[in-house]
């Protein structure tokens, strides 16, 4: 596979000329409109299972060359409390359909940090052996208030709390901070701010 770039937001033509490969999209015309060499991947923000909502939404893509796979979730809650609840087995049965239907697509979901940003856990979430799904982001947002400087030790954290998790690190695929400001709030209470060069 060639090195995949992937950028969210912004038309196909914009992100290309930036370097990125891979994009987010949600229509199948916005699916045939991407430049050549390009792939999508399709946000579908499903995590009950094999639903008439999640079939209606994957059927449109069947067999379309320039599809790169599909993204089920951002960041789903086995406990619901902090974000979307899903099951690994809802999970599983998402990326079984398409494997089965969409043969070469890949499943995609970020995973959310159960424990705390100095001591990251995925421990009994999601992984390959529970829910079959190919890519797993793994989030660790480093640039944030309250701190002298970026503490870059997060991203290792956060790698090695998912392998203990199950995750291989050829199944992690790196996930950068692309925001800050807002009302977002870190797990110290501070804020997260705007990454700059």
């Amino acid at each position: 596979m060639a090195t995949l770039h992937y950028a969210s937001g912004g038309s196909a033509s914009e992100v290309a000329t930036a370097g990125f490969n891979l994009v987010d999209v949600q229509s199948v015309e916005q699916l045939n409109a991407l430049p050549d060499g390009m792939k999508g991947l399709v946000w579908l923000n499903e995590g009950d299972g094999v639903t008439s909502s999640f079939i209606n939404k994957v059927t449109p893509f069947i067999g379309n060359p320039k599809l790169f796979g599909f993204f089920l979730l951002d960041e789903p809650d086995t406990t619901g409390r902090w974000g979307t609840y899903a099951t690994a087995a809802d999970l599983k049965a998402e990326s079984d359909y398409i494997h089965s239907n969409v043969p070469g697509a890949k499943t995609f979901i970020t995973m959310m940090n159960m424990g705390s940003s100095a001591n990251p856990d995925y421990s009994n979430t999601y992984n390959p052996a529970n829910t079959g799904i190919d890519l797993y982001g793994v989030t660790s947002y480093p640039v944030r208030t309250g701190t002298a400087s970026v503490d870059y030790s997060q991203i290792g954290k956060a790698v090695a709390a998912a392998e203990a998790a199950g995750i291989p690190v050829s199944k992690m695929v790196p996930t950068y901070q692309t925001f800050g400001g807002g009302a977002w709030m870190t797990d110290t209470d501070g804020k997260y701010v705007m990454p700059t060069a």
